[in-house]
Protein backbone atom coordinates (compact mmCIF):
# COMPACT_ATOMS: atom_id res chain seq x y z
CA UNK A 1 0.00 0.00 0.00
CA UNK A 2 1.47 3.61 -1.10
CA UNK A 3 2.12 5.85 1.73
CA UNK A 4 1.53 9.16 1.96
CA UNK A 5 4.07 11.59 0.81
CA UNK A 6 5.02 14.99 2.36
CA UNK A 7 3.37 16.48 0.02
CA UNK A 8 -0.05 14.75 0.80
CA UNK A 9 0.09 15.54 4.02
CA UNK A 10 0.32 19.12 3.74
CA UNK A 11 -2.76 19.27 1.33
CA UNK A 12 -4.86 17.84 4.32
CA UNK A 13 -7.98 20.16 5.65
CA UNK A 14 -9.16 21.26 8.74
CA UNK A 15 -10.51 19.30 11.44
CA UNK A 16 -13.87 20.02 13.00
CA UNK A 17 -12.12 20.95 16.15
CA UNK A 18 -10.53 23.69 13.99
CA UNK A 19 -13.31 24.55 11.74
CA UNK A 20 -15.24 25.01 15.04
CA UNK A 21 -12.71 28.00 16.61
CA UNK A 22 -12.59 29.30 13.33
CA UNK A 23 -16.60 29.98 12.96
CA UNK A 24 -16.71 31.22 16.83
CA UNK A 25 -13.88 33.63 16.11
CA UNK A 26 -15.26 34.65 12.94
CA UNK A 27 -18.84 35.50 15.10
CA UNK A 28 -17.09 36.78 18.10
CA UNK A 29 -15.78 39.63 15.38
CA UNK A 30 -18.51 40.04 13.55
CA UNK A 31 -20.44 40.65 16.48
CA UNK A 32 -18.30 42.95 17.71
CA UNK A 33 -18.12 44.86 14.05
CA UNK A 34 -21.86 45.10 14.25
CA UNK A 35 -22.26 46.07 18.14
CA UNK A 36 -19.25 48.99 17.35
CA UNK A 37 -21.02 50.01 14.23
CA UNK A 38 -24.63 50.24 16.37
CA UNK A 39 -23.25 52.11 19.12
CA UNK A 40 -21.00 54.33 16.65
CA UNK A 41 -24.58 54.84 14.90
CA UNK A 42 -26.44 55.80 17.99
CA UNK A 43 -23.38 58.39 18.97
CA UNK A 44 -24.30 60.05 15.96
CA UNK A 45 -27.58 60.33 16.23
CA UNK A 46 -27.67 61.62 19.87
CA UNK A 47 -24.76 64.00 18.74
CA UNK A 48 -26.59 65.19 15.74
CA UNK A 49 -29.72 65.56 18.14
CA UNK A 50 -27.92 67.90 20.69
CA UNK A 51 -27.07 70.20 17.69
CA UNK A 52 -30.23 70.22 16.37
CA UNK A 53 -31.41 70.66 19.69
CA UNK A 54 -29.17 73.73 20.24
CA UNK A 55 -29.37 75.23 17.29
CA UNK A 56 -33.20 75.34 17.56
CA UNK A 57 -32.67 77.27 21.10
CA UNK A 58 -30.05 79.61 19.79
CA UNK A 59 -32.39 80.48 16.64
CA UNK A 60 -35.62 80.67 18.87
CA UNK A 61 -33.94 83.19 21.24
CA UNK A 62 -32.10 85.40 18.51
CA UNK A 63 -35.93 85.92 16.90
CA UNK A 64 -37.23 86.86 20.32
CA UNK A 65 -34.09 88.91 21.50
CA UNK A 66 -34.39 90.97 18.15
CA UNK A 67 -38.24 91.72 18.73
CA UNK A 68 -37.46 92.74 22.10
CA UNK A 69 -35.18 95.04 22.13
CA UNK A 70 -36.92 96.94 19.28
CA UNK A 71 -39.80 97.29 21.10
CA UNK A 72 -40.94 100.49 20.82
CA UNK A 73 -38.82 102.05 18.43
CA UNK A 74 -40.56 105.37 16.94
CA UNK A 75 -36.89 107.29 16.22
CA UNK A 76 -36.09 109.70 18.54
CA UNK A 77 -39.60 109.91 19.98
CA UNK A 78 -40.08 107.38 22.52
CA UNK A 79 -42.78 108.12 24.93
CA UNK A 80 -45.02 105.49 23.06
CA UNK A 81 -48.06 106.26 25.76
CA UNK A 82 -48.00 109.62 23.70
CA UNK A 83 -47.86 108.75 20.18
CA UNK A 84 -51.31 109.86 18.52
CA UNK A 85 -53.90 107.56 17.25
CA UNK A 86 -55.19 109.69 14.28
CA UNK A 87 -56.97 105.48 13.15
CA UNK A 88 -60.57 105.20 13.84
CA UNK A 89 -61.29 102.52 16.66
CA UNK A 90 -62.95 99.03 15.95
CA UNK A 91 -66.53 99.76 15.47
CA UNK A 92 -67.47 96.71 17.93
CA UNK A 93 -64.42 97.01 20.43
CA UNK A 94 -64.06 100.41 20.73
CA UNK A 95 -60.17 100.02 20.23
CA UNK A 96 -57.04 100.65 18.05
CA UNK A 97 -56.90 97.76 16.34
CA UNK A 98 -54.34 95.13 17.48
CA UNK A 99 -51.91 95.43 14.53
CA UNK A 100 -51.39 98.93 15.00
CA UNK A 101 -51.87 100.03 18.49
CA UNK A 102 -48.38 101.49 18.84
CA UNK A 103 -49.57 102.93 22.38
CA UNK A 104 -48.46 99.77 23.72
CA UNK A 105 -45.06 98.70 22.65
CA UNK A 106 -44.95 95.25 24.33
CA UNK A 107 -48.07 92.48 24.91
CA UNK A 108 -47.87 89.38 26.41
CA UNK A 109 -50.74 86.60 27.31
CA UNK A 110 -49.61 84.56 29.87
CA UNK A 111 -50.65 81.11 29.78
CA UNK A 112 -53.52 79.69 32.46
CA UNK A 113 -53.42 76.15 30.99
CA UNK A 114 -51.62 73.63 32.11
CA UNK A 115 -49.10 72.19 28.65
CA UNK A 116 -51.64 70.04 26.21
CA UNK A 117 -51.67 66.06 26.66
CA UNK A 118 -48.48 65.09 24.75
CA UNK A 119 -49.65 61.50 24.59
CA UNK A 120 -46.05 59.90 25.44
CA UNK A 121 -44.34 61.80 21.95
CA UNK A 122 -43.49 65.64 23.25
CA UNK A 123 -45.46 66.20 19.97
CA UNK A 124 -48.04 68.71 18.83
CA UNK A 125 -51.15 66.12 18.75
CA UNK A 126 -52.92 67.04 22.46
CA UNK A 127 -51.33 70.38 22.32
CA UNK A 128 -53.77 72.44 20.07
CA UNK A 129 -56.85 72.75 22.00
CA UNK A 130 -58.71 75.43 23.34
CA UNK A 131 -56.45 77.24 25.74
CA UNK A 132 -56.92 80.09 28.04
CA UNK A 133 -54.49 83.14 28.81
CA UNK A 134 -54.56 85.98 30.78
CA UNK A 135 -55.57 88.67 29.43
CA UNK A 136 -58.13 86.73 27.44
CA UNK A 137 -57.62 86.72 23.86
CA UNK A 138 -60.36 88.19 22.10
CA UNK A 139 -61.10 89.88 18.22
CA UNK A 140 -59.47 93.03 19.45
CA UNK A 141 -56.29 91.52 20.24
CA UNK A 142 -56.28 89.72 16.53
CA UNK A 143 -57.13 86.48 17.60
CA UNK A 144 -59.92 84.26 16.99
CA UNK A 145 -61.98 82.37 19.75
CA UNK A 146 -64.01 78.81 18.59
CA UNK A 147 -62.94 75.54 19.34
CA UNK A 148 -59.29 76.38 18.59
CA UNK A 149 -57.71 79.63 19.21
CA UNK A 150 -56.12 81.26 16.03
CA UNK A 151 -54.85 84.32 15.05
CA UNK A 152 -53.65 84.52 11.43
CA UNK A 153 -55.78 80.92 10.49
CA UNK A 154 -53.27 79.21 12.87
CA UNK A 155 -54.27 77.25 15.78
CA UNK A 156 -52.51 78.29 18.77
CA UNK A 157 -50.84 75.91 20.97
CA UNK A 158 -52.21 75.57 24.48
CA UNK A 159 -49.86 76.18 27.42
CA UNK A 160 -47.56 78.40 26.09
CA UNK A 161 -47.20 82.22 26.58
CA UNK A 162 -47.62 84.44 23.74
CA UNK A 163 -45.56 87.72 23.13
CA UNK A 164 -46.80 90.74 20.79
CA UNK A 165 -44.10 93.70 19.99
CA UNK A 166 -44.69 96.89 18.18
CA UNK A 167 -42.04 99.15 16.30
CA UNK A 168 -41.20 100.79 13.34
CA UNK A 169 -39.88 99.63 10.75
CA UNK A 170 -36.23 101.80 10.57
CA UNK A 171 -35.11 99.64 7.70
CA UNK A 172 -37.54 101.22 5.19
CA UNK A 173 -37.64 105.26 6.97
CA UNK A 174 -38.15 107.96 4.82
CA UNK A 175 -37.33 111.96 5.03
CA UNK A 176 -39.82 114.60 5.00
CA UNK A 177 -38.57 117.13 2.43
CA UNK A 178 -40.91 119.64 2.81
CA UNK A 179 -42.52 120.85 6.06
CA UNK A 180 -45.83 119.80 6.26
CA UNK A 181 -48.90 122.81 5.42
CA UNK A 182 -50.33 122.47 8.67
CA UNK A 183 -51.34 119.96 11.04
CA UNK A 184 -53.73 118.01 8.50
CA UNK A 185 -51.56 118.97 5.16
CA UNK A 186 -50.15 116.06 3.54
CA UNK A 187 -46.55 114.18 4.11
CA UNK A 188 -44.37 115.05 0.74
CA UNK A 189 -41.38 112.87 1.68
CA UNK A 190 -38.18 111.78 -0.58
CA UNK A 191 -39.13 108.68 -2.45
CA UNK A 192 -39.19 104.88 -0.90
CA UNK A 193 -36.57 102.73 -1.83
CA UNK A 194 -39.29 100.33 -1.44
CA UNK A 195 -42.63 101.46 -2.81
CA UNK A 196 -44.30 98.54 -0.97
CA UNK A 197 -44.09 99.62 2.58
CA UNK A 198 -45.72 103.14 1.14
CA UNK A 199 -49.32 102.44 -0.65
CA UNK A 200 -52.85 102.90 -0.43
CA UNK A 201 -53.79 101.02 2.85
CA UNK A 202 -50.48 100.93 5.00
CA UNK A 203 -50.08 101.88 8.34
CA UNK A 204 -47.65 105.00 8.60
CA UNK A 205 -45.83 106.40 11.38
CA UNK A 206 -44.46 110.41 11.27
CA UNK A 207 -42.16 111.10 14.15
CA UNK A 208 -39.71 113.77 15.16
CA UNK A 209 -38.35 114.37 18.71
CA UNK A 210 -40.96 115.89 20.06
CA UNK A 211 -43.86 113.85 18.38
CA UNK A 212 -45.11 111.08 16.79
CA UNK A 213 -48.98 110.35 15.04
CA UNK A 214 -50.11 106.88 13.46
CA UNK A 215 -51.98 106.82 10.44
CA UNK A 216 -53.13 105.22 7.64
CA UNK A 217 -52.57 105.73 3.90
CA UNK A 218 -55.09 107.08 1.44
CA UNK A 219 -53.66 107.98 -1.59
CA UNK A 220 -49.83 108.36 -2.81
CA UNK A 221 -48.36 110.32 -6.14
CA UNK A 222 -44.57 110.73 -7.19
CA UNK A 223 -43.85 114.29 -8.95
CA UNK A 224 -40.19 114.94 -9.29
CA UNK A 225 -38.16 113.69 -6.15
CA UNK A 226 -41.39 114.29 -4.37
CA UNK A 227 -43.31 111.19 -2.48
CA UNK A 228 -46.74 112.92 -1.56
CA UNK A 229 -48.53 110.37 0.84
CA UNK A 230 -51.78 111.24 1.74
CA UNK A 231 -54.35 111.03 4.88
CA UNK A 232 -57.62 111.31 4.40
CA UNK A 233 -60.64 109.86 6.30
CA UNK A 234 -62.53 108.40 3.39
CA UNK A 235 -60.14 106.50 0.93
CA UNK A 236 -61.94 103.43 1.40
CA UNK A 237 -59.19 102.01 3.64
CA UNK A 238 -59.85 99.91 6.25
CA UNK A 239 -59.58 100.94 9.36
CA UNK A 240 -59.02 104.32 8.09
CA UNK A 241 -59.00 107.63 9.83
CA UNK A 242 -60.78 109.45 12.07
CA UNK A 243 -58.68 112.38 11.77
CA UNK A 244 -55.92 114.04 9.55
CA UNK A 245 -54.75 115.79 12.44
CA UNK A 246 -51.52 114.21 12.89
CA UNK A 247 -50.56 117.03 15.71
CA UNK A 248 -52.62 117.21 18.41
CA UNK A 249 -50.58 119.79 19.75
CA UNK A 250 -50.71 122.39 17.29
CA UNK A 251 -47.27 121.80 15.31
CA UNK A 252 -46.80 120.31 12.09
CA UNK A 253 -44.36 117.96 11.04
CA UNK A 254 -40.90 119.92 9.55
CA UNK A 255 -38.34 118.56 7.36
CA UNK A 256 -36.18 115.64 8.69
CA UNK A 257 -39.26 114.41 10.25
CA UNK A 258 -39.23 110.44 9.60
CA UNK A 259 -41.90 108.50 8.47
CA UNK A 260 -41.98 104.21 8.90
CA UNK A 261 -44.08 101.63 8.64
CA UNK A 262 -45.52 100.33 11.62
CA UNK A 263 -44.58 96.67 12.63
CA UNK A 264 -46.70 94.61 15.07
CA UNK A 265 -44.74 91.17 15.66
CA UNK A 266 -46.24 88.52 17.67
CA UNK A 267 -44.86 84.99 18.48
CA UNK A 268 -47.39 81.95 19.36
CA UNK A 269 -46.43 77.96 19.27
CA UNK A 270 -48.53 75.95 17.24
CA UNK A 271 -47.72 72.91 15.33
CA UNK A 272 -45.11 72.48 12.65
CA UNK A 273 -45.95 72.26 8.83
CA UNK A 274 -43.41 68.76 9.10
CA UNK A 275 -42.82 65.80 10.86
CA UNK A 276 -40.13 64.11 12.61
CA UNK A 277 -38.33 60.55 11.85
CA UNK A 278 -41.31 59.08 13.52
CA UNK A 279 -44.41 60.65 11.56
CA UNK A 280 -45.07 62.82 14.86
CA UNK A 281 -45.54 66.57 14.01
CA UNK A 282 -43.53 68.77 16.37
CA UNK A 283 -44.69 72.13 17.78
CA UNK A 284 -42.67 75.51 16.51
CA UNK A 285 -42.25 78.86 17.29
CA UNK A 286 -44.46 81.04 14.80
CA UNK A 287 -44.47 84.71 14.36
CA UNK A 288 -46.94 86.44 12.61
CA UNK A 289 -46.07 90.41 11.10
CA UNK A 290 -48.61 92.71 11.50
CA UNK A 291 -51.64 91.16 9.09
CA UNK A 292 -49.56 89.10 7.00
CA UNK A 293 -49.82 85.13 7.26
CA UNK A 294 -47.60 83.55 10.06
CA UNK A 295 -44.36 82.19 9.62
CA UNK A 296 -42.87 79.18 10.77
CA UNK A 297 -39.14 80.13 12.36
CA UNK A 298 -38.23 77.21 14.54
CA UNK A 299 -39.23 73.66 15.02
CA UNK A 300 -38.89 71.68 17.74
CA UNK A 301 -39.89 74.65 20.15
CA UNK A 302 -42.55 72.89 23.14
CA UNK A 303 -42.28 75.85 25.23
CA UNK A 304 -42.38 79.69 25.80
CA UNK A 305 -42.56 81.62 29.07
CA UNK A 306 -42.17 85.13 29.42
CA UNK A 307 -41.47 87.07 32.46
CA UNK A 308 -41.37 91.09 32.07
CA UNK A 309 -38.90 93.26 34.48
CA UNK A 310 -40.59 96.03 35.71
CA UNK A 311 -39.26 99.65 36.78
CA UNK A 312 -40.85 100.49 40.21
CA UNK A 313 -39.03 103.68 40.46
CA UNK A 314 -37.94 105.59 37.67
CA UNK A 315 -34.11 104.63 37.44
CA UNK A 316 -34.37 102.86 34.02
CA UNK A 317 -33.70 99.49 36.04
CA UNK A 318 -35.67 96.72 36.58
CA UNK A 319 -36.66 96.46 39.90
CA UNK A 320 -38.82 92.84 39.61
CA UNK A 321 -39.94 90.19 37.42
CA UNK A 322 -43.36 89.65 36.76
CA UNK A 323 -45.81 87.69 34.66
CA UNK A 324 -47.40 90.03 32.18
CA UNK A 325 -50.87 90.22 34.22
CA UNK A 326 -49.38 91.38 37.25
CA UNK A 327 -47.67 94.74 35.19
CA UNK A 328 -49.67 96.97 35.90
CA UNK A 329 -48.28 100.09 33.56
CA UNK A 330 -47.00 98.33 30.75
CA UNK A 331 -44.82 101.30 29.92
CA UNK A 332 -42.74 100.68 33.03
CA UNK A 333 -41.18 97.14 31.55
CA UNK A 334 -37.63 97.52 31.15
CA UNK A 335 -36.46 94.08 30.55
CA UNK A 336 -37.82 90.70 28.91
CA UNK A 337 -36.93 87.38 29.50
CA UNK A 338 -37.52 84.77 27.54
CA UNK A 339 -37.05 80.92 28.57
CA UNK A 340 -37.77 78.52 25.71
CA UNK A 341 -37.94 74.55 25.95
CA UNK A 342 -36.72 73.12 23.12
CA UNK A 343 -36.18 69.31 21.18
CA UNK A 344 -34.35 67.48 19.18
CA UNK A 345 -37.88 67.00 17.42
CA UNK A 346 -36.73 63.46 15.88
CA UNK A 347 -36.15 60.53 18.27
CA UNK A 348 -32.60 60.11 18.94
CA UNK A 349 -32.00 58.01 22.48
CA UNK A 350 -33.66 55.42 24.31
CA UNK A 351 -32.73 57.87 27.90
CA UNK A 352 -36.35 59.45 27.44
CA UNK A 353 -39.53 58.18 27.07
CA UNK A 354 -40.19 59.67 23.66
CA UNK A 355 -36.61 59.47 22.34
CA UNK A 356 -36.52 63.31 22.08
CA UNK A 357 -34.12 65.18 24.00
CA UNK A 358 -34.82 68.45 25.58
CA UNK A 359 -32.98 71.34 26.88
CA UNK A 360 -34.23 74.80 28.05
CA UNK A 361 -32.50 78.48 27.02
CA UNK A 362 -33.12 81.15 28.97
CA UNK A 363 -31.95 84.73 28.30
CA UNK A 364 -32.79 88.65 29.72
CA UNK A 365 -32.93 91.66 27.15
CA UNK A 366 -33.22 95.05 27.28
CA UNK A 367 -35.80 97.27 25.74
CA UNK A 368 -33.65 99.40 24.40
CA UNK A 369 -36.14 102.45 24.01
CA UNK A 370 -36.82 101.87 28.01
CA UNK A 371 -33.63 102.05 28.88
CA UNK A 372 -32.72 104.92 26.68
CA UNK A 373 -36.03 106.68 28.45
CA UNK A 374 -35.05 106.24 31.98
Amino acid sequence: MEQPTQDTKQMRGFSLVELMVAILLGALITTGIVQMFSSNQENYQVLTGQSRLQENGRFAIEFLTRAARMAGFTGCFSEEADTRMALKVDGKTGEIPYQYDMQIAVEGFEATTATGNTQGKGQAKGWIGKGTWSPNLDRTDGFKKGKKDKIGGLKIASGADIFAMRSVFADQAVRLRVSQASTTGDLITEIPTDATFYEVGDVLAVTDCAKAAVFQVTSVSTVGANFTIQHSTGGGVNPGNATTDLSGNGTVFDVDSMVYPVHTTTFVLAASAGVNNRGNTPLSLYWMVGTNPPVELVEGVEMLQVDYGVDTNGDGAPNRYQTIQAVGDPTRIITIRFRVTVSSVDEVTDMSADGLLRRTFTKTIAVRNRIQRG
